[in-house]
């Protein structure tokens, strides 16, 4: 009962606090009369610009898996680190690319081609939903995995650098001695 009787005393005092102190208040003679509603409304706020895309880096600092250089299409590199597993201690390469033309099938395929020049061969390859994900192997080599996807990816630790990308690619692989 105490309660209810508090909350119903704090709802009052909020709506006493809400309503409008200038009702009451004679208009000054001074002011010139309103006569437009949308006059005495505050401007709206102006629009956040979008944000700017930030310079595009097309090259990476070092090669990806089995020595593959570059790739035939136009990227943006947003992620290129070393990440060590907490748990297992062992470290991974990763590698985020923003692609700037073409589409998932396409950019997948050219991945595809280069990888394989170096003696890769895919173990895996998988649609889900409009992603594809793929597994290369190699003997001697760590695997690599590789997700293509449209747009940004969902949940992942970066996002879109640059808004006119179709896509991104990423990829990891351990950088451990095997």
């Amino acid at each position: 009962m105490y309660k209810k009787l508090m909350f119903a005393v704090a709802l009052v005092a909020g709506l006493a606090a809400c309503r409008d102190v200038n009702r009451n208040k004679a208009p000054d003679a001074d002011a010139p009369a309103a006569t437009n509603v949308a006059a005495e409304q505050p401007p709206a706020p102006a629009a956040a610009p979008a944000p700017a895309a930030v310079p595009v880096v097309s090259s990476l600092k070092e090669p990806l898996a089995g020595g593959v250089r570059t790739l035939p299409f136009k990227y943006h590199v947003a992620v290129e680190h070393d990440v060590t597993v907490k748990k297992t201690g062992k470290t991974s390469r990763e590698v985020g690319l923003e692609f700037l033309e073409g589409n998932v099938l396409q950019i997948d395929g050219q991945v595809a081609a280069e990888f394989e020049k170096v003696g890769y061969r895919r173990d895996a390859g998988q649609a889900q939903g409009n992603a594809i994900r793929s597994l290369y192997k190699k003997a001697g080599s760590p695997d690599v995995l590789v997700w293509v996807r449209p747009g940004a990816p969902r949940g992942e630790r970066f996002k879109l650098q640059q808004p006119g990308a179709m896509g991104t690619v990423y990829l990891a692989w351990s950088v451990d001695k095997q």
